[in-house]
């Protein structure tokens, strides 16, 4: 697998975690809708990306399958949830409707966080799982992708409770957990 896959991927995160630096900073809906836009094209990265290091790490083809699945689920939920904040529901409210706050994006709970949750949370916890799974040669990286996906999955489950903040444990896992494993394969390579 080229670095260059690599070095986007650590890139495309820390440009993520900017995108939401200024969004936080600036509440502007100009942001927001970069930050909707930029999401959606992170899972587009994120099944290119996981589908590539499945073939590069030596998967059959029913195990490239399967995690080519998880990620396809990540693009599916996340773009549904961001394409109708973007297309339907910003527009209804700069039109002067009054949308429900369980359709906002950003809001607990709400129909398009449940949506985008699924897709982070459950799709992308069971993929880097998966890839755990099927790591045959390679102890650490197997290890890491398995706490990264058990960390994903407890903030999916956790993102419904009182306590939404366990949310971010989530975002912790598939934020940083790909920089981590990006770098570990940079290393590995250039040893």
């Amino acid at each position: 697998m080229k670095k260059t896959y690599h070095v986007l991927m650590i890139i495309l995160c820390l440009l993520y975690a900017f995108v939401v630096a200024l969004y936080i900073a600036t509440k502007s809906e100009v942001c927001l809708a970069i930050w909707e836009i930029y999401t959606i094209l992170s899972a587009i990265y994120f099944l290119i990306y996981f589908r590539l290091l499945s073939k590069y790490l030596g998967f059959k083809e029913k195990e490239i399958k399967i995690v080519t699945i998880m990620f396809i689920g990540l693009l599916v939920f996340t773009s549904i949830a961001h394409i109708s904040s973007v297309c339907i529901t910003r527009p209804l409210l700069r039109g002067g409707y009054d949308v429900p706050k369980y359709y906002l994006i950003g809001m607990y709970p709400s129909i398009e966080m449940f949506i985008d949750y699924i897709g982070w949370g459950l799709f992308t916890g069971l993929g880097f799982i998966f890839i755990s799974k099927y790591i045959k040669d390679n102890k650490l990286l197997k290890n890491i992708f398995l706490v990264l996906g058990i960390m994903i999955l407890i903030g999916f489950v956790g993102g419904f409770t009182p306590i939404q903040e366990l949310w971010y444990i989530a975002s912790f896992g598939y934020g940083f957990g790909p920089v981590i494993i990006s770098i570990i394969l940079l290393v590995k390579k250039n040893n």
